[in-house]
């Protein structure tokens, strides 16, 4: 059968031994309690520093949708740069003809 939290809670054994003396003699009692607090008190901190560092997925895919529309409007540029370049050898071609007449 399936363990309740409490009863999996109750099963486990936990190794002070890595903490600093004065917080392993809180390890019971008001003590226990406020060193709990404490500790939740730093993991709120950093969950709220973790989700103010972490960047936003939605400005990401802005960017990149914006960096679409540069490549594709850089290439219309080039395009029509081709086409000016293009007409300008036509018209002096065209000019250079009427000035032999």
């Amino acid at each position: 059968a399936a363990l309740t939290a409490a009863e999996a809670a109750a099963n486990v054994a936990v190794d002070f031994a890595a903490l600093p003396e004065e917080k392993q003699a809180a390890s019971t009692g008001p003590a226990a309690r406020l060193l709990e607090e404490e500790y939740r008190a730093e993991l709120d901190r950093l969950r709220v520093e973790m989700r103010r560092l972490s960047p936003n997925l939605k400005a990401i895919e802005q960017m990149s949708g914006v960096a679409e529309t540069v490549q594709h409007a850089s290439k219309e540029a080039d395009a029509a740069r081709r086409d000016i370049e293009e007409v300008e050898r036509q018209f002096e071609s065209v000019r250079r003809q009427r000035k032999e007449r």
